[in-house]
């Protein structure tokens, strides 16, 4: 039996930074959403999500994302309390190789 490319999920980010721009403390939280398309011929899991600041909550696509098909990380930053320039990094697992993909947002916040 020859030895061929095994079928696999692959993950291709549509975006890996997002820019909120100028944001005031006092209009609350803003979210984004970066997508992932599977560009494997297998279906690809959104294992989870980790983020070192609890500035940063996120919710993702749960079922498997089918072949040509996108998943979704909604991310959303709470300016409460928070001020200057912010960069943040978003590390999102998938069962495809890498299985680690670091996104980030920034923003600069005003303070009320």
């Amino acid at each position: 039996m020859a030895l061929g490319a095994m079928a696999q999920p692959r993950a291709r980010y549509l975006q890996d930074t997002h820019d909120f721009g100028t944001i005031n403390e006092a209009d609350g939280k803003v979210t984004c959403t970066f997508e992932i398309e599977n560009v494997g011929d297998e279906p690809m899991v959104i294992i989870g999500v980790y983020v070192s600041c609890g500035c940063v909550t996120y919710d993702f696509s749960k079922e498997p994302v089918k072949p040509g098909k996108k998943g979704e990380v909604y991310v959303t930053l709470n300016p409460a309390g928070r001020e200057g320039k912010y960069i943040k990094s978003i590390y999102i697992y998938t069962n495809t190789r890498p299985k680690k993909k670091t996104v980030r947002i920034y923003s600069v916040i005003n303070p009320k």
